[in-house]
């Protein structure tokens, strides 16, 4: 068959036109939780992350090595440990163990004990086709990975005469085999909004403070025929990315042209901080509506870049023909995040 799908409803052995429907073989069902949780059907199998304690191993004794609940993928056959699995390990000198999840996926039963190359929970034997925890002796020579013998290591450890050295934790866990890529994601972009600290009227050297006469338009109050600045603060965030940009936002008390522009300096600390100054722009804004406009890109920054802004409107040039105040609401910033 060139082509298959499953699962489908259906019974084929009902109904033989129902060619994709089941009953379905374990070895289906393996291939599609192989398709379904791994990215090449082998290496990258291993714990479920996030369910109960994820199969913690740990060393809490001389000899012994424990597994914590969770649930782990083993060739696409799926391991439950319900309570805390304890497997002695028989002396060696010298000897690279393994602590793994074993899919014996054979009609064989796998011996457990001081005379083989496994141990288990009480040495009990693992039975055919099921999947087990278990410490595999000098994991170089004994460790598999067929679909008759398949294991997703645990832990490493050293087993000598006396105890268990270097144990190391060595989980891997399961992924969705779909590559997630920057181009798949819809929006990746991160908005926010900082409002201004304060505000001054530089040509009647006055501070400016919030509008509570029109409480219903938010902003510091820009009066007309006066030049005046705001400023405002942000940190970098760290999952920033790229393409950083701030617009301000107006809410004015008639239509006109602005006559505004914003200067912007920051840098990290113990470093200078050089200016990014926009010039000078008239634009259109429309009364009692908050107008989002000229956007300012920033290059050069970092994260944990401190930025600093200042916005002002020019309402002493002929240009600004508002005639009214303009409220300044605050920055708008949008940068590309990394998730």
């Amino acid at each position: 068959m060139a082509q298959r799908s499953l699962p489908q409803a259906g019974d084929k052995t009902v109904n033989v036109a129902y060619v994709d429907s089941g009953p379905y073989t374990a070895d289906q069902w393996a291939e599609y939780m192989r398709s379904v949780y791994t990215t090449d059907q082998e290496a990258t199998q291993g714990v479920l992350r996030g369910v109960w304690n994820e199969l913690a191993p740990t060393n809490p004794a001389t000899r012994t090595v424990n597994v914590a609940t969770g649930k782990g993928f083993v060739n696409g056959h799926l391991l439950i440990n319900d309570a805390v699995a304890a497997i002695g390990v028989d002396a060696g000198v010298a000897r690279n163990d393994a602590l793994v999840m074993l899919e014996n996926n054979s009609n064989a039963v796998i011996g457990a004990g001081a005379a083989t190359n496994y141990n288990t929970v009480g040495n009990a034997d693992i039975p055919p086709y099921s999947a087990r925890l278990a410490v595999v002796k000098t994991v170089g020579a004994n460790f598999s990975q067929t679909d008759t013998l398949y294991m997703v290591l645990l832990a490493t450890f050293t087993t000598g005469a006396a105890a268990l050295t270097n144990f190391t934790d060595v989980r891997v866990f399961c992924e969705l085999a779909t590559t997630i890529t920057p181009s798949m994601i819809e929006d990746r972009t991160r908005t926010f909004l900082i409002t201004p600290e304060r505000g001054y009227n530089m040509t009647a050297s006055t501070n400016i403070f919030h509008d509570t006469t029109h409480s219903w338009r938010p902003g510091l109050p820009f009066p007309d025929n006066a030049d005046c600045i705001a400023v405002g603060d942000f940190l970098v965030s760290d999952d920033y990315v790229s393409d950083l940009a701030v617009e301000y936002v107006v809410t004015p008390m008639a239509s006109g042209n602005l006559r505004s522009s914003i200067i912007i300096s920051g840098g990290a600390c113990g470093e200078p901080t050089p200016i990014i100054t926009s010039p000078l722009a008239t634009t259109a804004v429309t009364s009692a509506q908050l107008n989002c406009i000229e956007s300012t890109a920033l290059a050069g920054v970092a994260i944990g870049d401190i930025i600093h802004i200042w916005y002002a409107r020019q309402g002493t040039s002929g240009l600004d023909t508002i005639g009214n105040t303009v409220n300044f609401v605050g920055f708008l910033v949008s940068y590309t995040a990394d998730s």
